[in-house]
């Protein structure tokens, strides 16, 4: 039976709480996360803001602290929403499903952002879909909030682990993937991914998938990773 699970993102163990308390979970990151301070950013020069992501919502507040609370914010997924009105934020408008696509497909048909004024915030390593999509919809502008970097380091107790005992191998992003095999063999190792980006990035360099949540949250792959496990 496998029991060894290891956690490669860059948050905290604790996001992975709900995973059943008699595997043993390791937590190694892979990828490290710099803030970009905006604060010299004038936010009235935008109508609305997009957030797809904890990470653009955690560097946002750390560069305007209470005075995001006035801005319109958009964004993706009952998870990043329940976090952001938690936080205060004034959400103009939330896709309930936490994926891109469908976010576009609903402010393009809502006509909410036409030929406004759009912030979108992320990070250096997000592809361009976005701007790509809304450019001939409103005045979209990216700004990058933050830096994803590969951890540079070997780890040999992760090593240790992985040489000795059959392991999940979780992914929740394609640079942690990445980061991951630059350093370290997978070999007999099991496979989890947090959604279908990753998925496909992880199949391109030729790597099997054995399972991904329904919705990519960690409370998701948690179940995932349980039910993987007891099957």
């Amino acid at each position: 039976m496998i029991n060894n699970i290891i956690l490669t993102h860059s948050g905290s163990i604790s996001d992975f709480s709900m995973i059943n308390e008699k595997f043993n979970v390791y937590h190694y990151p892979m990828i490290e996360i710099e803030q970009i301070n905006l604060k010299k950013m004038k936010l009235k020069d935008y109508d609305y803001f997009i957030f797809t992501s904890k990470n653009g919502v955690d560097s946002f507040i750390s560069s305007f602290e209470k005075k995001y609370k006035s801005i319109k914010a958009i964004c993706a997924g009952k998870k990043l929403y329940e976090r952001m009105i938690k936080l205060g934020f004034n959400i103009s408008h939330n896709c309930k499903y936490p994926y891109k696509e469908k976010l576009i497909d609903e402010l393009i048909t809502s006509n909410k952002i036409k030929n406004k004024k759009v912030l979108y915030l992320t990070g250096n390593l997000s592809d361009d879909f976005i701007e790509k999509k809304l450019k001939n919809h409103c005045k979209i502008t990216r700004k990058n909030i933050y830096n994803t970097t590969h951890v540079s380091f070997v780890n040999h107790d992760l090593k240790k682990i992985l040489s000795k005992n059959i392991c999940i191998l979780i992914f929740t992003s394609p640079s942690a993937f990445d980061s991951f095999i630059k350093k370290y063999k997978i070999k007999n190792q099991k496979i989890g991914a947090i959604g279908k980006t990753t998925m496909d990035h992880i199949h391109n360099n030729n790597f099997k998938v054995d399972f991904i949540p329904k919705l990519p949250s960690f409370n998701d792959l948690s179940e995932e990773i349980n039910k993987y496990i007891n099957k």
